[in-house]
């Protein structure tokens, strides 16, 4: 079957969020100083790494996230208008995951293949499309896909169908470009073509260094019928 659809992972894949975490930890360190809250970044991200990881995507919010994140860490509530705008002013601090990336997502796009986001981010779509935009990426994606819409987080065969349902396309005619070992087992679970990005993983039906050898990968596919 024709491959039509690429399905790209954001954060590791597409973009690298090094310098928008580095932003936001500043932000909250001279906020929380200026409080005189004595509560260490370590401490903050592990709770919020334990409630991220329960979110309801159904029926939560990232809002009620927080809240409960500040419940849990006793910080006051009337701190949580500027802790959000912290968090979305860093978003404008994304950089591409590597140099030439959106010239290679181009030419892959020019083999005929629809180009798809598939996130787990908490963030929304709109919040998403400013993070791409800021890596320069902006346009370059057929459709953006987040929990918040879907309700699915990877490697659910839910968050994979929902990245392909705007094409009508089955998983035997599209690719996913991951990075993480589970995500790509579910991928690979729900029926599609999977290349693991930037580093080795045995699950994988293709490995490859960077986008260019991606690219060239899929044109050689193509070329052969794919």
């Amino acid at each position: 079957m024709p491959l039509y659809v690429a399905v790209f992972d954001a954060n590791g894949v597409l973009l690298n969020t090094k310098r928008m975490n580095e932003r936001f930890q500043k932000g909250i360190e001279a906020l929380f100083k200026s409080e005189k809250i004595l509560i260490k970044m370590a401490a903050l991200s592990k709770e919020w790494r334990s409630i991220a990881a329960d979110m309801d995507f159904s029926n939560g919010s990232l809002q009620s996230a927080r809240e409960e994140l500040f419940q849990r860490m006793d910080i006051p509530m009337r701190l949580l208008a500027k802790y959000s705008e912290i968090d979305r002013d860093s978003l404008a601090y994304c950089d591409p995951s590597e140099p030439g990336l959106k010239e290679n997502i181009q030419k892959i796009k020019r083999l005929g293949l629809y180009a798809v986001v598939l996130s787990d981010t908490v963030h929304s779509k709109s919040e998403m499309e400013l993070m791409l935009s800021a890596a320069g990426l902006r346009g370059l994606f057929d459709a953006i896909i987040v929990p918040t819409d879907t309700g699915y987080t990877k490697p659910s065969r839910e968050a994979y169908m929902a990245a392909l349902e705007p094409f009508k396309a089955d998983p035997e005619s599209s690719i996913f470009v991951g990075h993480a070992a589970e995500e790509i087992r579910g991928a690979k679970l729900a029926g599609m073509l999977t290349f693991a990005y930037g580093k080795k993983v045995r699950e994988a039906d293709y490995n490859v260094k960077d986008f260019k050898e991606l690219f060239e990968t899929l044109r050689t596919m193509k070329k052969q019928g794919r």
